[in-house]
């Protein structure tokens, strides 16, 4: 998930495109829960003179933490993409819990 200058973004998995980011005002959220393994970081505002920069990050450490990780995973990049896979899974067992406990 990430904050811009201009809108808030997930990024999605479909079996048409993926990963990509898309605008969150297209979705609802259904589960508001983050699991414990989500990391922030504030990137800091960008000058006037810029439109779209990231302001804000949330997601997994490689995601938001590691430089040029988040570009790798949308360009397909086997490695990046198997951390990915990964924690999709670990996202998607997180929501199942939820849900079983009626959460």
């Amino acid at each position: 998930m990430q904050f811009t200058t201009d809108s808030v973004e997930y990024l999605i998995h479909t079996d048409t495109f993926y990963p990509s980011f898309v605008p969150a005002v297209q979705f609802s959220v259904e589960n508001p829960r983050i699991p414990e393994w989500w990391v922030y970081r504030f990137l800091g505002y960008p000058s006037e003179n810029l439109y779209w920069m990231p302001i804000a990050e949330w997601g997994y450490p490689e995601m938001v933490l590691e430089d040029g990780h988040c570009e790798a995973v949308i360009d397909r990049d086997p490695r990046a993409l198997a951390i990915y896979t990964n924690y999709l899974n670990a996202s998607r067992r997180f929501d199942g819990e939820g849900l079983a406990r009626g959460e």
